[in-house]
């Protein structure tokens, strides 16, 4: 009710004042928890990753209306396949080993270290990123004084979206054990999974977060590549842990069993 409408009523002066401060309390209030609202929006989505944003809301979609899309299969719905047992959409689970091995890697002479490289890939992805890392293209790059590096959504694709990079340094292969180039492999994967599943250092920075997901494969972060070095920090390398999964998960692989990979300098 207006004060205008109240000075109508006839109503005695305090119980006009009394009526206008309680319309002013409430119009205070739900200005409050108006800006609140807001301020909270700003905080969750302030310097989010959208991708992750996204993909947490598909996931409470799913949980309400069980219709759940993974991410590999929004960007390119080829990588997926329907699930015969729940009739949704899946990432497609990588080749047996044996069957790549057998068949995929019989092709031209030029292509076979990139096949190895996408066979590791693949063996990694499923034993120790649970299979839920999107495909990369892996290309051999020169970078003084790195073994390699990985670069988010570099590469863009004839037919739509786009594609992550990661790079191997050829300069380590002859340098290297097949088990230690694996490890290179596998701790760019690692920063791919951080890209996707959490939130990078600015300015190419080592976090503690992604310090915890190489010990989670069993890689220990490290500035000077041994026991005792920084764990976090712009150049970093690593060494394997003893007994740890990707000790374990490589050394079952047949391709690392092997001095060598296809090619070397």
């Amino acid at each position: 009710m207006s004060v205008q409408t109240l000075q109508q009523s006839g109503l005695r002066p305090g119980v006009l004042r009394r009526a206008s401060h309680r319309t002013l309390q409430a119009g205070m209030q739900g200005a409050v928890r108006t800006i609140a609202a807001v301020a909270c929006l700003v905080f969750v989505f302030w310097d989010a990753d959208w991708w992750v944003l996204r993909d947490k809301v598909e996931h409470i979609r799913a949980a309400l209306f069980g219709a759940y899309l993974p991410p590999e299969c929004r960007e390119d719905p080829t990588q997926c396949v329907q699930d015969p047992k729940t009739g949704r959409l899946i990432v497609q689970p990588p080749a047996k080993i044996g069957e790549r091995l057998s068949t995929e890697c019989k092709g031209p002479e030029g292509l076979k270290l990139h096949c190895q490289l996408h066979t590791l890939f693949d063996h990694f992805n499923k034993e120790l990123f649970e299979g839920r890392l999107p495909k990369a293209l892996i290309t051999l790059q020169r970078k003084d004084g790195a073994g390699g590096f990985y670069a988010h959504q570099r590469f863009r694709k004839a037919e739509g979206g786009r594609i992550d990079e990661i790079a191997l340094n050829p300069s380590h292969f002859a340098g290297s054990s097949t088990i230690f180039l694996a490890s290179i492999l596998v701790h760019e994967m690692v920063h791919m999974e951080q890209a996707y599943f959490g939130k990078p250092g600015k300015g190419g920075f080592h976090n503690d977060e992604w310090g915890q997901m190489m010990k989670r494969v069993g890689l220990h972060p490290s500035s000077t590549g041994n026991s005792g070095g920084k764990e976090t920090g712009t150049r970093m390398s690593h060494y394997i842990v003893p007994g740890g999964p990707f000790d374990n998960v490589a050394r079952s692989h047949p391709l690392l069993q092997k001095d060598r990979l296809a090619f070397y300098e």
